[in-house]
């Protein structure tokens, strides 16, 4: 039910799946739901990201009661949603830090302009524009937060982390 897509941008592409509401009305305004996978579900197919959350949006009772346009992109391969420098400590474990600031990465500027793109041709109530993620994603959620401070209603990041800088100031509002 979900309809694949694929958002280009100059040499970079960003597939992603939408699902509009049950007899969706363009003459209405509906929420938008953003919901960014975690680094499992990386890749090109434009399928492996709905393994996680987008059956719970399939839901007749979720969809009759909350009607909502909700997107899955999908991070590329090698990318990530956030800005985060990943090195190996001396004991070879994989260790994380977040960063404070710096560049969003390519798969951070496209799903920005995703939204952007589906805020502009649907009729998309913009007081209610929720963004949430899994793990990896729920990383890209504080980081769309961040980044976005004023756009988000609200904010579900699952099993994600961020610097704690991120939740000083406004950036803090909802998450």
């Amino acid at each position: 039910m979900y309809k694949k897509e694929i958002f280009v941008s100059g040499n970079d592409t960003l597939p992603y799946r939408i699902l509009l509401p049950l007899n969706y009305d363009a003459s209405k305004k509906y929420p938008v739901i953003l919901f960014l996978q975690g680094a499992g579900e990386r890749g090109k197919d434009n399928l492996k990201r709905l393994v996680h959350g987008s059956s719970l949006f399939l839901r007749d009772s979720i969809r009759e009661k909350y009607p909502a346009i909700v997107l899955f992109p999908q991070c590329p391969e090698n990318s990530f949603w956030s800005n985060v420098h990943r090195f190996d400590d001396k004991h070879g474990e994989e260790r994380q830090v977040f960063q404070t600031g710096g560049e969003p990465t390519v798969a951070m500027v496209l799903v920005q302009q995703l939204l952007k793109k589906i805020i502009q041709e649907y009729p998309v109530e913009k007081k209610q524009v929720y963004v949430g993620g899994l793990s990896m994603g729920g990383m890209g959620t504080f980081e769309m937060v961040w980044r976005n401070p004023k756009l988000f209603a609200a904010a579900f990041p699952i099993c994600g982390g961020a610097s704690v800088t991120y939740a000083a100031g406004e950036t803090r509002r909802n998450v």
